[in-house]
C-alpha cells in the first residue's frame, strides 16, 4: 500500500456493486500537478463517506486489486503551521476578479533577484494560495 496527499478534484460515481452499495472513482491532484485516479472498493464503507471529502485536500491509502488502482483508507490532510498561516492570509483578501501579484525571484543561496508584478485571476490565486499552504 502507498499512502499519498492530494486534492479531490472529481467524484465519478460508478455502478453500484452486486450487493447494492455506490462506488466511485476519486480524480485526485496532487501538490505537483500530478493526477490520479482511484476507485473504491465494492462494498466498502469508503462508497459512503468519500463524498464528504470532495474538493478536499486528503491523505489517501491506495493498493492495487485486480489490475486497478482502489482507494484503501481516506482521511482529511492536515496542514502544517505554515500552511494555516498562508491559508489565512490568503483568505483575509477581498472578492475580486483580478489580483495584482508582486513576484520576486531568488538564487539558491537566499540574494534577491528581480522583482515583477503580474495579474493573476481569483481562480489562479486559489491555486497559488493552496500550492503554498499544502507543498
Amino acid at each position: 500500500m502507498k499512502t499519498q496527499k492530494g486534492k479531490i478534484l472529481e467524484l465519478i460515481r460508478e455502478k453500484n456493486s452486486t450487493n447494492g452499495n455506490p462506488r466511485f472513482t476519486a480524480v485526485i491532484q496532487d501538490s505537483r500537478g500530478f493526477v490520479t485516479m482511484a476507485s473504491t472498493a465494492p462494498d466498502s464503507s469508503l462508497g459512503y463517506s468519500i463524498r464528504n471529502y470532495d474538493g478536499k485536500w486528503i491523505e489517501y491509502e491506495t493498493a492495487t486489486k485486480r489490475g486497478k488502482l482502489t482507494l484503501v483508507n481516506v482521511e482529511p490532510a492536515e496542514l502544517t503551521h505554515q500552511g494555516q498561516y498562508i491559508k489565512s492570509q490568503f483568505e483575509r483578501l477581498p472578492d475580486s476578479p483580478v489580483y495584482r501579484l508582486q513576484v520576486s525571484g531568488c538564487s539558491t543561496e537566499g540574494e534577491t533577484g528581480r522583482t515583477n508584478w503580474m495579474n493573476v485571476t481569483g481562480e489562479q490565486l486559489a491555486r497559488i494560495s493552496e500550492i503554498l499552504a499544502n507543498g
